[in-house]
């Protein structure tokens, strides 16, 4: 389309996965976005545990089949939430996510230490890296192309942040240090998964 078309496309809202917007779309315009992004904001309670139907299945990935038959594209991003202690990712292990979120005023954890071997951060991120994994692989298996956003935005906003400037704990640690991450994450997901189905895009 270089050169003569633009594509516009919808995120999607609620639980980040499903078609309720591009459906709303189709609805008022008889024609379904070319593009439809979908977000792992919800990885950790992902499978659903019984009697939480509130809570997004990733396993599921009907939305995204239903989006890619009629021929759109699928964007996946991923608001990557971390806890902000030792004792909340033990919490977490039960099931408390309370401790958890992505936002850098809320969460003090460490890109630079879940950069380190041996740390209990570096051990979680791995652990989320092959769960994100086992489902972006649904995707692969069914023949489609996800145009994958991580560590999105990790520039954040000066204005509003000061000097830090990020919003998020990717971006906390500097440009180096998302660079490593972005990197970590790319070599995992190719490399050590296999995932050949990923067209990576970079976002200030």
């Amino acid at each position: 389309q270089a050169g003569s078309k633009i594509l516009s496309g919808v995120q999607s809202g609620g639980t980040a996965n499903n078609n309720d917007r591009v459906n709303e779309i189709y609805k008022k315009t008889g024609k379904h976005p070319a593009l439809a992004g979908y977000d792992y904001i919800f990885l950790q309670y992902s499978p659903t545990p019984a009697g939480w139907d509130w809570v997004v299945n990733y396993g599921d990935i009907s939305a995204a089949k239903e989006q890619w038959k009629n021929n759109g594209l699928v964007s996946f991003m991923w608001h990557w939430n971390v806890p902000n202690s030792e004792a909340d990712w033990e919490k977490g292990k039960s099931g408390d996510f309370s401790g958890y979120n992505f936002y850098c005023d809320k969460t003090s954890f460490s890109i630079v230490r879940a950069l380190q071997e041996g740390t209990w951060e570096n051990e979680f991120i791995l652990k989320d890296i092959e769960k994100v994994a086992g489902y972006l692989k649904l995707l692969q298996q069914e023949g489609i192309p996800v145009l994958w956003r991580p560590l999105h935005e990790a520039a954040g906003n000066y204005s509003l942040y000061g000097s830090n400037g990020a919003w998020f704990w990717w971006g906390r640690g500097g440009a180096d240090a998302c660079r490593k991450l972005w990197k970590l994450l790319r070599d995992k997901l190719e490399g050590e998964y296999g995932l050949d189905n990923l067209i990576w895009v970079w976002t200030l």
